[in-house]
C-alpha cells in the first residue's frame, strides 16, 4: 500500500500518536563539504558527531523556519568512514622544483605519506626502469 506522505525528496515514517508522520529529510553533502568535514578532527565517532542549526536553516511548506539549535544534537545512527581514497590523476611531474601532484577523489592526510612505497617507472616504454623514493 502507498502512503500517501511519501513524496520526492523526504522519506516519512509513522511514529507520532494520532497518526501524524514525522518528515525525514535526506540531505546529500557537496564534495567540497565532505571533504572540509573529514580535514578537521569532527564527527569522526558517534559521541563527538552533533548538528547545531539557525533559525533560517529549514522551512516547511508555509515558510516556518525552523527554530534554532545552538546546543546541538547528538547523531542517532553514525557510519564512519571505512572507503579508501583512490587516485584520481597523477597530476603533474616537475623535475625544475623537484615536486609531483597527485589528485585524489577524498582529503588526504599529507603527513601520512610513505615516500618509500611510491615508485616512478617507464612500464609501457623498454628498458622498462623504475626507481623507489627513498622518502
Amino acid at each position: 500500500t502507498a502512503r500517501p506522505w511519501r513524496r520526492a525528496g523526504a522519506a516519512c515514517r509513522a511514529r507520532r500518536a494520532g497518526g501524524v508522520p514525522p518528515a525525514q529529510l535526506r540531505v546529500p553533502f557537496r564534495i567540497n563539504d565532505l571533504n572540509g568535514i573529514k580535514s578537521v578532527p569532527v564527527c569522526t565517532q558517534h559521541d563527538d558527531c552533533y548538528l547545531t542549526y539557525q533559525f533560517d536553516a529549514i522551512e516547511d511548506k508555509l515558510f516556518n523556519s525552523i527554530e534554532a539549535n545552538s546546543f546541538g544534537q547528538r547523531v542517532l545512527n553514525y557510519t564512519r568512514d571505512r572507503r579508501p581514497p583512490q587516485l584520481v590523476e597523477f597530476t603533474t611531474f616537475n623535475l625544475n622544483n623537484g615536486s609531483f601532484r597527485l589528485l585524489f577523489d577524498e582529503v588526504v592526510n599529507a603527513s601520512t605519506v610513505q615516500a618509500s612505497s611510491i615508485v616512478f617507472g617507464s612500464w609501457y616504454t623498454p628498458p622498462f626502469n623504475r626507481f623507489s623514493l627513498t622518502g
